[in-house]
């Protein structure tokens, strides 16, 4: 389909709606590869782990082991010394169920990360299309999208809207102010047998990005708290939780595709409903 065949209801030229097209199509070939990828290793690891566990005569035997290394290196000098630092890892072949289990969460939250930071980008670019024409900055390196977020800014000072940049809120508040039908949709609830909104989850999965990129996904008991006071069906659905033993608690997303599969439907109607379209064939 080219831009010519492109129609909107909206104001948007078919150039503009075939670059908004393009840039879900973006999004759309990260999380294709996300959940191929979590499908494929999930499924296929555990099988070899079990098929390799069942023939062993010795499950005791060692699987693996390593061990953490760095190199003394002088101020003034390009000579070094290899240190060990006293970690060390190792594992037999009853080890490596667990050890998989933990090995598919801590990718599963890097996966988490990859995946909002494509749906904030494409939110972006579909914010320029429609509502920033005159940014004609369109390489998206970092400040491409810098220019978004001052436009975004500036228009909201200038409504006397404030502006909260927490998990991206700025964005949403942009975006309600701008589309009724897209502040509607905040308020609807992703499924018939939640109580949260669209909203609560772009919120959730801000929060879950945040904390995999900054504190390692790990929470405290205040922490927790207040999450299972605020999102406990989104929780429930989507996360396991860890306790660390110590007050605090990890979490990581659950062996379903429950999350990305939520993702996926926000995003694309949010895009829907922004350029005025009825169904998501113009994403096709």
């Amino acid at each position: 389909m080219d831009a010519a065949q492109l129609t909107s209801k909206s104001d948007l030229e078919p150039s503009d709606l075939l670059l908004i097209r393009d840039s879900y199509r973006r999004y759309m070939d990260t999380l294709f590869q996300i959940n191929s990828d979590l499908h494929f290793w999930n499924t296929f690891l555990k099988g070899k782990i079990e098929e390799i566990i069942s023939q062993d005569i010795n499950p005791d035997r060692r699987a693996f082991e390593s061990g953490f290394y760095v190199y003394d290196i002088p101020y003034n000098s390009q000579q070094g010394w290899l240190k060990s630092l006293n970690l060390e890892l190792e594992k037999s072949m009853n080890d490596l169920p667990e050890w998989f289990k933990e090995f598919f969460g801590r990718t599963a939250n890097l996966y988490v990360s990859k995946a909002y930071n494509e749906m904030e980008l494409v939110f972006l670019e579909v914010i320029h299309r429609i509502y920033f024409p005159e940014i004609i900055d369109d390489t998206r390196e970092r400040s491409y999208y810098n220019r978004i977020d001052g436009a975004i800014k500036k228009h909201l000072k200038g409504s006397g809207i404030d502006i909260d940049t927490k998990n991206n809120r700025f964005i949403i508040e942009f975006l309600k102010s701008k589309n009724g039908d897209f502040s509607t949709f905040l308020n609807m609830h992703p499924r018939i047998n939640y109580n949260d909104t669209w909203r609560d989850f772009f919120e959730f999965v801000s929060i879950l990005r945040n904390a995999a990129t900054h504190i390692r996904s790990v929470f405290s008991k205040d922490g927790m708290n207040g999450l299972k006071g605020q999102f406990q069906e989104f929780l429930d659905a989507f996360i396991t939780i860890i306790d660390l033993k110590d007050g605090y608690f990890s979490l990581v997303p659950k062996d379903n595709d429950n999350l990305w599969s939520l993702m996926n439907d926000f995003t694309a109607n949010s895009i829907k409903i922004l350029v005025g379209e009825n169904n998501l064939n113009f994403l096709r």
